[in-house]
């Protein structure tokens, strides 16, 4: 009966570092980087509008313009952004607070003009939100 020789196992390749979702609450001045047909783009959080769902994708809107397509729910995206600054207005639409710019019930208004639709049942938490981050005028 012959004998089978092992051989050795060959080293791995290089891979680029990647954090799990929980980890990256803490990493605030770090880099997202969202694969996409057109590649890799690195982006910081604080460079987006907000997100908008279609479908089983995610659309990133930036606040230079520009948009970034994705094969990831809008779920899946949520979880890489930072929650203190983040809020779901409606199923298909996530925004960073800083950039709404006025409320209404059907709606919000973002800085570069865009109308947003507001869910009912989320009215009542974006408005909690907003008061612990803004002085109201009286």
């Amino acid at each position: 009966m012959a004998t089978v020789k092992k051989l050795p196992i060959p080293e791995s390749p290089v891979r680029i570092a990647s954090v799990s979702a929980p980890e990256i609450k803490n990493l605030h001045n770090r880099k997202l980087c969202f694969p996409s047909a057109e590649g890799l783009h690195l982006v910081s959080w604080r460079e987006i509008s907000h997100c908008q769902a279609e479908d089983n994708y995610c659309r990133i809107h930036l606040a230079n313009g520009k948009q970034i397509f994705l094969a990831k729910t809008l779920r899946a995206v949520q979880q890489y952004l930072p929650v203190s600054e983040f809020v779901r207005i409606h199923r298909s639409h996530l925004v960073r607070m800083e950039t709404i710019v006025r409320v209404h019930h059907e709606e919000i208004e973002l800085q570069d003009g865009r109308r947003l639709p507001v869910s009912r049942d989320r009215y009542k938490d974006i408005i909690e939100r907003l008061k612990k981050v803004t002085v109201r005028v009286t």
